[in-house]
């Protein structure tokens, strides 16, 4: 259990840090920097010298970016509050009323995040052919025999997205993956 915050830390670190992916592969496959290094000069005296401890290295908080996202559409949309909430109890106006605003507060949080288009430009419904080189681009669905070409109905159009700007993390470790604090009124 004592490495489970570096095992953690090195996962989340690899994701979107390709130079921190590079190091910890190495290190799993036994290599490492030291390796890399000219041999140290041969000791004179055979009486072992005291190394000083090793110093720790400030290791900055990072946060999930899936963590980052989902708070933020919980600060300004109540978006997990909404999620959250067992609705049985509230009639469709009601809800439809909530829903609204969630959904505008929710778009406008995308919205700066994200620049979004379609993967497919042509109109749900049209008849189309995809190659191997699309295939990556398109969920297959129905009666799908064999690979590529395949020719189908448009039924959804599809998203991608063509810029991503989450905000750097500024917390600590221990509000890595806060979503939203507890408040309490005085």
């Amino acid at each position: 259990m004592i490495h489970l915050g570096t095992a953690f830390r090195a996962f989340f670190g690899t994701l979107f840090n390709d130079q921190k992916a590079a190091l910890v592969e190495e290190a799993l496959e036994g290599k490492s920097a030291a390796a890399s290094l000219p041999a140290p000069a041969a000791r004179e005296t055979s009486v072992p010298q005291a190394t000083p401890p090793a110093r720790s290295q400030a290791v900055e908080p990072s946060q999930n970016p899936a963590v980052t996202f989902l708070a933020m559409l919980q600060r300004e949309a109540r978006f997990v509050d909404f999620l959250q909430e067992d609705l049985s109890s509230f009639d469709d106006a009601q809800i439809g009323a909530v829903a609204r605003d969630i959904h505008r507060d929710c778009r406008t949080v995308v919205k700066r995040v994200f620049a979004l288009e379609r993967v497919e430009s042509r109109e749900e419904g049209s008849r189309v052919t995809i190659d191997a080189t699309q295939a990556r681009l398109w969920k297959v669905t129905g009666k799908v025999e064999g690979g590529p070409p395949f020719t189908g109905a448009i039924v959804h159009s599809g998203w991608r997205a063509t810029r991503c700007e989450l905000p750097q993390y500024a917390g600590s470790v221990e509000t890595a993956l806060l979503i939203a604090p507890a408040e309490l009124e005085v």
